[in-house]
Formats: C-alpha cells, sequence, structure tokens
C-alpha cells in the first residue's frame, strides 16, 4: 500500500508516497490485511516475483486465446458465408 504520512514537509505530500507491505486475505467474507513492514522480507520477495511472473504468463495465454478466438470466428463465419452462397447458387440452378 502507498500511503501518506501526514507531515505537510514530507516527499509524500508532493506525491512521492510511502510504502508498507501487508498480507492481505479473505476471512469470513472480509478481507484481513497483516502488516509485513516497509522491507519486504526476502522468503516474501521470491513468492512475490512467482506471483507476478504467474499472473504475466496467464496474461499471455488469454491474449493467444483471444487470437485464436478470433481466428475460429472468422474462419466459422467465412465458412457459413460460403455455404449460405452455395446454397443460394443451387436454388438458381
Amino acid at each position: 500500500m502507498h500511503r501518506r504520512c501526514g507531515n505537510p514537509r514530507c516527499k509524500c505530500a508532493r506525491g512521492n508516497l510511502h510504502a508498507s507491505w501487508y498480507l492481505s486475505r479473505r476471512q469470513e467474507n472480509r478481507t484481513k490485511l497483516t502488516y509485513i513492514g516497509r522491507i519486504v522480507p526476502d522468503w516474501l520477495a521470491k513468492r512475490i516475483h512467482r506471483y507476478q511472473q504467474h499472473q504475466k504468463a496467464l496474461a499471455r495465454i488469454r491474449k493467444i486465446d483471444a487470437q485464436i478466438s478470433s481466428s475460429l470466428n472468422t474462419l466459422r463465419d467465412e465458412k457459413l458465408e460460403s455455404f449460405e452462397q452455395a446454397q443460394k447458387d443451387l436454388k438458381w440452378s
């Protein structure tokens, strides 16, 4: 989380907010926060990095999936138009 400390002469008053780390989790349908500190411990930094890598991989998969879906829809539409044209041609023959 990024916050202001309230000191009007502090860097955070000019927009450079202070960073504090919290662990967020759902418990009994509410969000609970546990304060970690201003400096991320090594064990947490590794997990954060893994999580970020996982999210990037998911984003790449979703993008590829959207491209495949779009290509399949285009192919379907082209085949449908071709089929409908073939039906019209048969009716007039």
